[in-house]
């Protein structure tokens, strides 16, 4: 793509205006040497380039502008490259600006790019150049051009370039096999994440939307296809092919064969259509696993997840109804459930359904071992609690309690064994303090509320503790006696948040 040049005045106004001998300082630690530049001289940047019609501050630091429907993909080429230049190439008073870019039904953001940041992959423009092609597909409601590398091309960049990305929302409805097939048999630069709502003779998505594990979108059909990979069509052949004929629904597909990706999500109805599924799948596309082909995760239509299920799973259905009775949604089954390194995963709205899940699991009336890995959330997608049946009795008064005191995402874990190295763990007990959707730091009562929680467990060794706030992490080690060792703050290990130095005085002023 070439690169459209700012205007020689607008570059020297810019370099003077900055200063540009003297850099800005971020945060004590980042210089920012870009020339500072205004919104106003970025609107007007905006209207001189090709294929737009319209640029206007619509709301401070937000810029919106208007290209023509017929615009040319040479004249979008140059276009997406001169915005990206504009908005990453300079610095603003409130920081970097939000430009969109409209053409008909789609809309095109321009991604930010710091020059001090390393990104993995890098930021790039939105495919504006795309838009001629984007127009001519049908059934389409609306469109969006993000900017960046394609997901697939992101984590397996393969033997092929890597595409820009199209995110499409079709109208309901549309067939998505036709759809798909007829588009992959096009050549282009560009992965289309392309999805439509279910219809009504579709089986509703059991996984809810506010749970954050999900990568596909609630309550779709998703496919994610890479144009520029020969061998995506054959790939979608085959699967529909293996599809048809049965009750499966595809939900989700992510297909690069090229780049060594292709995975599928499909949904049946009970417990006990898993293994036929997986069964079937093998048998109609070739090795199925991690590594070995196809990835292939399968959900009933109750919530149950598994991606390879093991000899014996079926054994591990014993406790699905149980739970369920005592408010527990079993999503992952593991193992066979007769010795240590089976697994149930279970969901739960509240601490009175972990204390009956726990009492359960605790009984003459479960039916695994005690050994069982038992592993509960409220938001078993995101985080859970993990310990083995025999050991939770011991660690519901500080989950619950926890849980009850509006942290309702924390969790607890038994860390006593080896590491993922297989050396000998440095911890004996962890905790995470979270709450669903929290941003704000605690609170003095609050605060001393959860150091009271933690001091009331009592623990041999040494506990790993972890409070969480949005992006914020505060971690250090201690004895259940102790003063706080090891302390790490996950944004900047030099200058701790307010509230996490404050955190960790609480915590020292209470040991011995």
């Amino acid at each position: 793509m070439k690169r459209l040049p700012v205007t020689l005045g607008l570059l020297v106004t810019l370099l003077v205006a900055s200063g540009c001998s003297v850099l800005e300082r971020f945060g004590g630690n980042v210089s920012d040497p870009r020339p500072l530049s205004s919104i106003e001289t970025l609107v007007d940047e905006i209207r001189t380039l090709p294929g737009i019609t319209s640029a206007t501050e619509s709301a401070p630091g937000t810029v919106d502008a208007d290209l023509r429907i017929d615009a040319s993909p040479t004249e979008l080429d140059d276009t997406e490259r001169a915005l990206f230049d504009l908005v990453n190439d300079f610095r603003y008073p409130g920081g970097t600006p939000e430009v969109t870019a409209t053409s008909g039904k789609f809309t095109a953001t321009v991604p930010e790019s710091l020059p001090w940041v390393m990104y993995d992959p890098p930021p790039t423009p939105p495919a504006l150049s795309a838009l001629p092609y984007l127009h001519t597909l049908p059934d389409v409601a609306a469109g969006h051009l993000p900017g960046g590398w394609g997901m697939l091309a992101g984590m397996h960049p393969g033997q092929i370039p890597p595409s820009s990305r199209a995110v499409l929302e079709l109208e309901p409805d549309t067939d998505m096999t036709a759809w798909t097939e007829s588009v992959a048999d096009d050549s282009l630069p560009l992965e289309l994440d392309v999805r439509r709502p279910r219809s009504a003779d579709e089986p509703a998505d059991p996984t809810p939307e506010e749970l954050r594990g999900e990568m596909d979108r609630p309550n779709v059909v998703e496919y994610v296809i890479d144009l520029a990979d020969p061998g995506t069509l054959p790939i979608l052949h085959d699967v529909h092919r293996a599809l048809d004929g049965t009750d499966h629904l595809l939900t989700r597909a992510e297909i690069s064969p090229t780049r060594g990706d292709t995975a599928l999500s499909i949904q049946v109805s009970e417990p006990e259509d898993i293994v036929p599924a997986f069964a079937h799948l093998e048998s109609a596309l070739g090795p199925i696993g991690y590594g070995e082909g196809t990835d292939v995760e399968v959900v009933t239509d109750g919530g149950l997840e598994t991606t390879e299920p093991d000899d014996g799973f079926e054994d591990l259905f014993v406790v699905i109804d149980p739970l369920a009775e005592r408010g527990g949604t079993v999503t992952r089954l593991g193992g066979d459930g007769t010795a240590a390194g089976s697994t149930v995963t279970v969901g739960v709205p509240d601490a009175d359904a972990l204390r009956r899940i726990v009492d359960y699991a605790g009984s003459e009336e479960w039916p695994l071992a005690p050994e069982t890995m038992l592993e509960i959330g409220t938001d078993p997608h995101w985080a859970t609690a993990s310990a083995s049946a025999a050991r939770w009795p011991a660690e519901v008064p500080l989950l619950a309690a926890l849980w009850e005191a509006g942290w309702d995402a924390s969790t607890v874990d038994d860390l006593r064994g080896a590491s993922s190295d297989g050396t000998g763990s440095r911890w004996d007990f962890g905790v995470m303090v979270s709450a669903h959707d929290r941003f704000t730091s605690p609170a003095p009562a609050e605060r001393e509320e959860i150091v009271r929680l933690l001091r009331a467990r009592d623990w041999d060794g040494t506990a790993r503790i972890r409070l969480r706030i949005g992006d914020h992490e505060l971690t250090f080690s201690s004895t259940a006696d102790g003063t706080a060792t090891a302390v790490s703050y996950e944004e900047d290990s030099t200058r701790p948040l307010r509230w996490e130095k404050e955190f960790v005085e609480a915590w020292d002023t209470t040991a011995g």
